[in-house]
């Protein structure tokens, strides 16, 4: 390979994975800019978007951007709910018995959702960078990934035409099939007002068939052309339209990840009960996880889905179990929670260094955000990370 072309690319062929996380006291998460939330290199931006992100006199305090950031930011916190079911082993495609047990689908089961964050991330990218065309096509795949991913996880001992689709044997169901599977398949549908689950349902239908315009024939209306006031022209208009459009999709994601995953909406502070290396990976959401939901949905929002699930048959089932299991866990001393510390430091092999609780807790959910993308990516990949 011409070496001219691999230092261009920074000359490393490593894999390497970026993962932001966070720690803060109360219920305010701080403002995070997309700097930090996309991992943006501020020396390599065009200028557009150095001025554009660096002038507050610009985007300010914009609510319509302020409520994307928020989004996003939302959106990443469900990879911290997203444990191993060993439930898959219950299709035959994956038995044990049946001798043709595929590892990497059972590696890779959360493969749909990373996959969707880095669409997202890319399609946030290009438009910070003027390219908004390249932005709303981006919209589409985000989308069918966050769906497929709750296609898997609400169904997973029944969908053996997705494992399939992973192993390239056979191709993807049709957007709508999937989005009424996930529909039929909500546990806690019956909770859930009616109306509420229709809107979902039509909007994401609805945007998803607005998307799919950019990736097939855009009707004149449409056409960036139209929308940017002529070729190779962006306008304000159309720079606003994206953000309406991402901002309504991510909010209606966000709405069908709660009900698929009600544990969200039962914080604990998992830290006190095995410190930084032990107890489950993927089972809790943290104190920081619900505020950034909060703040993200709203607390009347927020207090509507919490009334609503945790009579729900399949919540009760978590706090007689999981929630069970936290609470008969002992809370650690504080030597108890500095011996964690070092064993995490010991079993990672690191020799980085925190003062306080709060960087400890940080660092140790970076770990384990790695480790994540890792195992999900890794069947397919020689990592370094």
């Amino acid at each position: 390979m011409n070496d001219k072309l691999v230092e261009l690319f920074e000359g490393n062929t490593n894999v390497s994975y970026f993962v932001h996380t966070e720690y803060f006291q109360g219920d305010n998460p701080p403002d995070i800019s997309f700097v930090s939330l996309l991992n943006l290199n501020s020396e390599k931006m065009k200028p557009f978007t150095k001025t554009l992100l660096e002038d507050p006199d610009i985007l300010g305090d914009r609510e319509d951007i302020k409520d994307l950031r928020a989004g996003i930011y939302a959106f990443a916190q469900t990879q911290d709910i997203l444990n191993f079911d060993f439930t898959i082993y219950n299709s035959s495609i994956l038995s044990f018995d049946s001798g043709d047990f595929d590892p990497d689908v059972w590696y890779s089961q959360h493969y749909c959702y990373y996959e969707s964050l880095v669409y997202l991330r890319e399609s946030v990218v290009s438009w910070l960078e003027q390219n908004v065309l390249a932005a709303l096509t981006l919209l589409r795949p985000f989308l069918e990934l966050a769906i497929s991913h709750l296609y898997w996880h609400l169904q997973c001992d029944n969908c053996k035409s997705f494992y399939k689709w992973f192993r390239d044997k056979k191709g993807k169901p049709p957007f709508k099939n999937l989005l009424n599977a996930v529909f039929d398949n909500l546990r806690e549908q019956e909770l859930v007002a009616q109306e509420f689950l229709d809107v979902t349902k039509k909007s994401l239908s609805d945007i998803y068939a607005t998307c799919c315009a950019y990736n097939h024939t855009p009707r004149i209306e449409e056409s960036i052309v139209t929308l940017g006031a002529g070729r190779d022209r962006v306008s304000v208009l159309s720079f606003l339209y994206y953000c309406h459009l991402a901002r309504t999709l991510l909010r209606q994601v966000m709405y069908l990840y709660v009900l698929a995953y009600p544990i969200s909406m039962f914080p604990v502070n998992r830290y006190e009960r095995w410190g930084f290396w032990g107890g489950p990976i993927g089972s809790f959401f943290d104190e920081n996880n619900y505020a950034i939901l909060k703040v993200y949905l709203g607390p009347e929002m927020i207090s509507n889905f919490r009334q609503q699930l945790e009579s729900s048959p399949h919540v009760q089932g978590l706090y007689s179990g999981l929630f069970s299991f936290f609470e008969q866990a002992p809370k650690l001393t504080e030597q108890e929670m500095m011996d964690s510390w070092e064993e995490f430091k010991r079993e990672t092999d690191s020799q980085i260094e925190a003062n306080s609780i709060g960087e400890m807790i940080a660092i140790s959910k970076a770990h384990k955000r790695t480790l994540g993308w890792l195992i999900n990516y890794s069947p397919k990949l020689n990592s370094n990370v």
